[in-house]
């Protein structure tokens, strides 16, 4: 049987031309010896993790297992895409690195006939993902991946930012830059697909963690210190009528039905993580710490 070959790449924003060197074995790898041993238990870890959440949500045993850890170059991982699959692109934290999750269009395919009724269509397809397919996988299985990935990895979970059903047109970083590729077979009823995660050296470093090259589990260390979080601090609530709301002129004054020096509630998302004072740090309005912050964690 011959061996398949892949398409060129042609995109608008980043031709193939002979600008990108083809990858040398022979330099110094971006991702040690330690790091990758690291990451492959880590992985090893998620393939288990998700087998069994997989498994509650098919309702059907599902095995996952990692099949290849493999430094690249950011532009061989994306020829080796170069075939329309789809690509989610998440970041670490409100504006940390960025990775790729690449979901085969079979696997799509399944977990949209296991939420909608059907039976195992598990194949070999090179195609784009359908909104229909897209949609599905979004709401259903990137939740439960993403939560499986933020505890193999002792992180927070990542927030999905794009997302491109022909890989060839999404930018995960420069051509040159090295990724960490992990390569996860799932398989149901004998038939087999594949989700692969990227890994921009930048958002490798970040989980591994800055201190000892392990992925940090604590609240207050390694790969959670360097995760940027939006505070939203709650001054007050009120309830107007439509039609109040709509005489409101410029002047007047809307009571907050607390005192004025009441604690004021800071939330990280949708909880509540600790009390501040509301005051002022010269000419900037500020709080002062008044408990200890819970760890952005907890379940």
């Amino acid at each position: 049987m011959a061996t398949p070959t892949l398409d060129p790449l042609v995109r608008a924003d980043r031709p193939d031309d002979a600008s990108v060197r083809p990858y040398d074995f022979a330099q110094p790898r971006a991702i040690s010896a330690r790091q990758l041993r690291t990451a492959e238990a880590v992985h090893a870890g998620l393939a288990e993790a998700l087998a069994e959440a997989f498994s509650q949500s098919a309702g059907e045993p599902v095995v996952v297992r990692m099949t290849s850890l493999d430094e690249v170059q950011a532009v061989d991982f994306e020829r080796s895409r170069s075939q329309p699959a789809a690509l989610f692109v998440a970041a670490l934290g409100g504006g940390g690195p960025s990775l790729a999750l690449d979901v085969a269009p079979a696997l799509a395919l399944f977990v949209v006939e296991r939420h909608l009724g059907g039976v195992d269509p598990l194949g070999d397809q090179a195609r784009a993902l359908s909104e229909l397919e897209r949609a599905v996988v979004e709401r259903h299985w990137l939740p439960t991946l993403w939560a499986r990935f933020a505890q193999a990895w002792g992180s927070v979970p990542p927030r999905a930012t794009r997302f491109a059903a022909d890989p060839r047109y999404l930018v995960l970083a420069a051509p040159d830059d090295r990724v960490l590729v992990a390569d996860l077979e799932v398989t149901v009823g004998g038939a087999s697909a594949t989700l692969s995660l990227c890994y921009p050296a930048d958002a490798l470093r970040l989980l591994l963690g800055a201190s000892d090259g392990r992925p940090d589990t604590r609240a207050d260390g390694g790969a959670l210190d360097a995760l940027p979080l939006v505070l939203r601090a709650e001054l007050g609530r009120t309830r107007l009528t439509v039609g109040e709301l709509r005489s409101l002129e410029p002047g007047d004054v809307l009571p907050l039905g607390v005192a004025p020096d009441a604690p004021v509630p800071v939330w990280v998302g949708d909880r509540f993580r600790f009390e501040a004072r509301a005051g002022a740090a010269g000419t900037r309005l500020a709080l002062e710490v008044l408990t200890p912050p819970s760890p952005p964690t907890d379940p």
